[in-house]
């Protein structure tokens, strides 16, 4: 048996699901979560099934495959359905249980979500977080590892020194001679249903994965990434600045974080254009006992609040217009993200990822367009396709883009400019043509 699997067999002999300490009766408390004890496989797919029935305005439950032991890869997708299309937001995806010694992750995952749905209608962030942007949670990437610790079982002895690493397995600077990185990428069908789901959405910014404590300090003494862009290592430590998160969970950055081959987090750099970043409870090595969990849960609320808050955030400001004659007018404003970093790394969009942001004007016929960067003088003019949309290149973290338009229309006449991409959801302002 494994270190990992005594000292969790140890745990689970202990814990007592009935003891006291269940979180605090919440607003909108619609089901009882118990965090005094670690969740089963069953037990997590029927409290999933559970959360996505009691709060059906803000969960949707879904399986993207089966492990290899034949358990369901469970993938819930968390926001508002009635603010609009959760696929044309900005969102975050949290990932756990990839790292074979990773149990506490599938907790933090599971009480962030009860925290979160609680108190969404009491928590402004909440509200925020649920209203604009789309949470896509993976609570156990690996079902059998899980069972397996639960059995009281170590992996090793059961499928032998060559068994498949789910942190091995991802395409992305997958190296075959790697330990545990099997025969071809994607070997395990854990890997290939995760991958599968995030490829058919093209809306995640941030990637977080969970791994095994290996404490702060850890964190602290990482060196800068090597060939990494200034503007991306730049837009990795505004989000950092951003964060408040500090014992007993601790964050890395991507951007301070050596190269791991076949990784679900390089995989996101590489195939998502999303800025990655790990969650570490720093605790040390070892399973934390059950009474850690509500510590730990409540830094990873935080985590996801603070995350969320760094996502692209558009707005349309300044409006100015001026009458050129009759029935013509030129309408100015800016496209501004107020949030901590654009839509894609420059990584991705050097590669050919799409990071645009399609302007929708209605109630006037549009004549003309152009935008500058805030330190340009002069506007470039927009052409579009017939019956398309124009597109404006996104303006990144803290940036600001003015764009300048000439538009044809009668005095007195509504005046809609809609701005949208699928990394920045949708903004809009109205007017009137006086």
């Amino acid at each position: 048996m494994s270190a990992i699997s005594f000292a969790f067999a140890a745990l689970l002999a202990l814990q007592d699901p009935s003891a006291a300490g269940r979180l605090t009766s919440a607003p909108d408390k619609r089901v009882e979560l118990d965090f005094q004890h670690y969740y089963d496989v069953p037990e997590l797919v029927s409290t999933l099934e559970k959360l996505a029935g009691a709060y059906p305005e803000f969960v949707t439950l879904e399986t993207v495959g089966e492990s290899s032991g034949g358990r369901p890869l469970l993938f819930a997708t968390v926001g508002e359905r009635s603010r609009g299309p959760l696929e044309t937001r900005p969102a975050l995806v949290w990932v756990a249980g990839l790292d074979a010694d990773d149990v506490v992750g599938t907790e933090l995952v599971l009480y962030a979500l009860y925290d979160l749905l609680q108190n969404h209608a009491r928590d402004p962030r909440a509200t925020e977080l649920f209203a604009r942007t789309t949470l896509y949670l993976v609570p156990s990437v690996d079902p059998d590892r899980r069972a397996e610790l639960f059995a009281g079982r170590a992996r090793a002895a059961e499928a032998g020194a060559g068994a498949v690493r789910l942190d091995r397995d991802f395409p992305s600077a997958w190296d075959p001679f790697a330990e545990g990185a099997g025969k071809y990428p994607l070997a395990t069908p854990e890997t290939r249903g995760l991958v599968t789901a995030l490829l058919a959405r093209e809306n995640t910014v941030i990637a977080l994965a969970s791994v095994a404590g290996v404490g702060a300090r850890a964190v602290d003494a990482a060196a800068p990434r090597a060939g990494l862009a200034a503007d991306d290592h730049d837009a990795f430590e505004r989000v950092l600045t951003g964060l408040s998160v500090r014992d007993p969970l601790g964050v890395a950055s991507f951007a301070l974080r050596p190269r791991v081959r076949g990784d679900f987090l390089e995989f996101a750099f590489d195939a998502l254009g999303a800025y990655p970043f790990e969650l570490r409870p720093a605790l040390g090595d070892g399973v934390p006992p059950p009474t850690e969990i509500p510590d730990l849960g409540r830094a990873a609320t935080r985590a996801l609040l603070e995350f969320g808050a760094a996502l692209p955030r558009l707005s349309i400001e300044k409006l100015a217009k001026t009458r050129l004659k009759s029935d013509l007018w030129q309408v100015e404003f800016e496209l501004a993200n107020s949030g901590r970093i654009g839509g894609t790394t420059r990584f991705a969009r050097e590669r050919g990822f799409a990071d645009d942001v399609a302007l929708d004007v209605s109630g006037a016929r549009l004549v003309a367009l152009g935008s500058r960067d805030t330190d340009a003088n002069e506007f470039t003019p927009i052409v579009s396709r017939a019956n398309e949309a124009p597109v404006l290149a996104a303006p990144g973290g803290g940036e600001r883009r003015h764009v300048r338009l000439i538009v044809q229309g009668a005095e007195g006449a509504a005046l809609v400019l809609r701005a949208r991409g699928v990394r920045y959801g949708e903004v809009e302002l109205r007017d009137v043509l006086q």
